[in-house]
């Protein structure tokens, strides 16, 4: 299952995959090189992150969201929130099920050694 886009630099409801070694945002091809960072959204660090990116009113979508999520699919399905870090600035808010991050996350890693 491909990612979404939830906030960030691209419109909202863009896919976000990955295929052959690139990160697609929409029809976009991104190369490993220019991923900075991803990074899980997690309580804890969820209203650094979007206050440092200026996506305040995303937090308040994002819980209520996921709470929803968890009453609807009753834990059939695990999505997670997180963002993509750019070196060009760009970012952007993501969710997907688990197995589409770890592979993005495994492509940010893999470009690091």
């Amino acid at each position: 299952m491909p990612g979404k886009v939830i906030g960030g630099n691209a419109r909202r409801g863009t896919a976000v995959s990955i295929s052959f070694g690139k990160l697609f945002i929409g029809f976009r091809s991104i190369n490993k090189s220019l991923i900075e960072n991803v990074e899980l959204l997690t309580e804890e660090n969820k209203k650094r992150v979007l206050s440092a990116v200026g996506w305040g009113a995303a937090g308040l979508f994002l819980h209520p969201v996921a709470a929803a999520a968890g009453l609807v699919f009753g834990g059939r399905t695990k999505e997670v929130s997180y963002v993509i870090y750019l070196t060009d600035g760009r970012n952007y808010l993501v969710k997907s099920d688990v197995s589409t991050f770890q592979r993005i996350k495994a492509l940010y890693l893999s470009k690091r050694k």
